[in-house]
């Protein structure tokens, strides 16, 4: 997804202790013992769903490698705001506007411009516009 776990996952075998692993990495075992167990991928973030059954059981057979897979999607923590400024009459603000969010400055926006302002948390906003000429 658009936003993977960024410290990754723990891979625990048989309730035992548990090894971390990274988004997207593979994890090799060398001379694990035969025999049946249950593999289960955790400490996902928030943001991330598994689709895969967890944990999973899986058949080691001796001098073979199995392979157990986990379907991991992690959606945004971020979202987007554009702002659009479509100013008319018949001598528009020559230096645009500034513009805030939550009361921090984000920058400036033409008279006639687009911004987008992104990485913000999901949620509601105050934005603030200043600069704008008097009588406007």
């Amino acid at each position: 997804g658009p936003e993977p776990d960024a410290d990754g996952y723990s891979v625990q075998i048989d309730g035992g202790g548990s090894q971390g692993i990274g988004a997207a990495a593979t994890l090799s075992i060398p001379d694990f013992p035969p025999g049946n167990h249950t593999v289960e991928l955790a400490e996902m973030a928030s943001n991330c769903t598994i689709s895969s059954p967890n944990p999973q059981g899986v058949r080691v057979t001796a001098g073979e490698t199995a392979t157990v897979s986990f379907a991991v999607a992690c959606g945004a923590t971020t979202g987007g705001l554009s702002i659009i400024a479509a100013t008319t009459g018949p001598s528009p603000d020559p230096d645009g506007y500034a513009i805030s969010i939550d009361g921090a400055d984000r920058g400036a926006l033409g008279v006639n411009a687009a911004v987008t302002i992104s990485r913000l948390v999901p949620g509601s906003h105050a934005l603030g516009l200043s600069g704008v000429e008097p009588g406007w």
